[in-house]
């Protein structure tokens, strides 16, 4: 199956919606204000379904710096709960020395690993359950208006899990790129990455097209409009700095001839 993620809010509020298949099927949203307010999925209709809680006391306890130098250090957890405020996983970042990070989601009785590898303009999170790729979530880094989007593919035999990896989706774009009280018109970001981490042996660049017959995601349309937009600002700011130019020009003449 096929799970698309799309940022449709920026600013005052980052919203998501979630089509599963190509059929609208959830509703998201993330903290504008601090990253440890709470994540929210709900279904078509609004109604909750998971929701994230910060955990405060066990992230201050994995607080101190550089301790990663020495043993594997949990952070950013978040318990997820359901509708009715019961705790049934969690999401956390974990840190293994110098070159080893990855994000574990506990979610019931199952146990993933999200592995984090950047080829180029594209981000790919690689989700194990044990040995075994079951899923990988790809996005892309070129983007508008902070308008993130994310493609979960995952197996057809876990789609028990796709809302809990949807869930997952939004804590992950909450701790890396939810741009909290920034606001922006007509930003563009065009970027390139590329990881140098332990677990880069894990990618595996034909997976996706095995199991479910995709490419690389195409980032064309957005870099095309990067390159527009990036061309008009461009335009302005040579404008506005030669208006700025041509009144101190004038001011710096009457002065002269007024002297």
């Amino acid at each position: 199956m096929i799970i698309t993620i799309t940022q449709t809010k920026s600013n005052s509020a980052a919203e998501f919606t979630v089509s599963t298949n190509g059929k609208y099927t959830n509703w998201g949203q993330c903290p504008s204000i601090f990253k440890s307010f709470s994540c929210i999925l709900c279904d078509e209709n609004r109604e909750l379904i998971y929701q994230t809680k910060y955990q405060f006391i066990n992230n201050l306890k994995n607080n101190i710096p550089y301790i990663w130098i020495f043993s594997e250090v949990h952070t950013k957890i978040c318990s997820i709960l359901n509708p009715n405020n019961e705790s049934i996983g969690s999401f956390e970042h974990v840190r293994t020395g110098w070159l080893g990070t990855y994000d574990n989601i506990n979610f019931k009785n199952f146990n993933i690993k999200a592995y984090s590898i950047s080829k180029g303009t594209n981000k790919n999170m690689l989700l194990f359950l044990g040995d075994k790729q079951i899923g990988q979530i790809v996005k892309s880094l070129c983007v508008m208006d902070n308008l993130d989007k994310y493609y979960l593919y995952l197996l057809d035999e876990y789609s028990q899990l796709s809302q809990a990896l949807s869930m997952f989706t939004l804590y992950y774009d909450n701790w890396n790129y939810g741009h909290q009280l920034e606001y922006v018109k007509y930003k563009a970001v065009y970027q390139k990455e590329y990881t140098f981490s332990k677990y880069n042996k894990l990618y595996n660049p034909a997976w996706l097209s095995s199991n479910f017959n995709e490419i690389e995601i195409d980032n064309s349309k957005v870099t095309n409009s990067i390159k527009k937009s990036a061309k008009k600002l461009v335009i302005w700011f040579a404008i506005g700095w030669g208006i700025v130019l041509l009144i101190i020009l004038i001011i710096f003449l009457v002065v002269y001839i007024n002297s």
